[in-house]
């Protein structure tokens, strides 16, 4: 009988204390995380976000891919071995909307809706297909129209493959990781990108 196969943990770091020391807080955790050097003599994030995210489906089910600011649940492990024993095979959202007021809704949704890369789940196989020049040059050619700056739209981007190949996602709500409130590395972007669905604030105020 052959090995399962694992699941691979990725994270691009900033060349920044909050973030290093954040990132090696997570990866206590889960000491499987892949730490990979970011935004170091300005590199472009998108295409490392994208060479880091490309999973042999030979080596792996598929690949986490975490944001440097990100905050686990207490839970967490148990959480998303849950959740990968129901849907390795789904593309897994695991934070996204940070601001929404209502709650969200715990299933699948159309790929359009994708949004916000600060934990997501992919399986290796579909990695292939986002990591392919031919929709990275597609989407660099469409992302102009949106008179945008470019920054750093890699969530924008997967919506748009997703979208265009007619894909689903599933969201795992309500979420077991949050987003920290660590400086931004994009001017103009505030700290208090929290979610009011985070796990533990909920379980939280269940206890009272």
């Amino acid at each position: 009988m052959s090995e399962e196969k694992s699941i691979r943990f990725a994270m691009l770091v900033s060349p920044k204390k909050d973030r290093e020391d954040n990132a090696l807080r997570i990866k206590e955790r889960i000491p499987s995380l892949e730490l990979v050097e970011a935004d170091k003599d300005k590199c472009d994030l998108f295409t490392k976000h994208l060479e880091t995210l490309a999973t042999s489906p030979e080596e792996y089910r598929g690949v986490v891919m975490m944001e440097d600011d990100i905050i686990l649940s207490r839970t967490f492990e148990q959480r998303f071995a849950q959740v990968m024993s129901e849907h390795q095979s789904d593309i897994v959202q695991f934070f996204e909307r940070a601001l929404a007021k209502k709650p969200l809704k715990r299933g699948y949704a159309n790929g359009g809706e994708f949004y916000s890369c600060v934990c997501y789940y992919m399986p290796a196989e579909f990695t292939q297909v986002i990591c392919s020049q031919k929709w990275v040059d597609s989407f660099r050619a469409w992302f102009p129209k949106l008179g945008e700056p470019w920054n750093y739209p890699i969530d924008t981007y997967i919506q748009y493959v997703l979208r265009n190949t007619r894909m689903i996602y599933w969201r795992e709500f309500p979420f077991i990781v949050q987003h920290g409130a660590l400086k931004s590395n994009f001017k103009g972007r505030p700290i208090y990108r929290q979610s009011r669905f985070f796990v533990d604030d909920l379980e939280a105020q269940d206890a009272k």
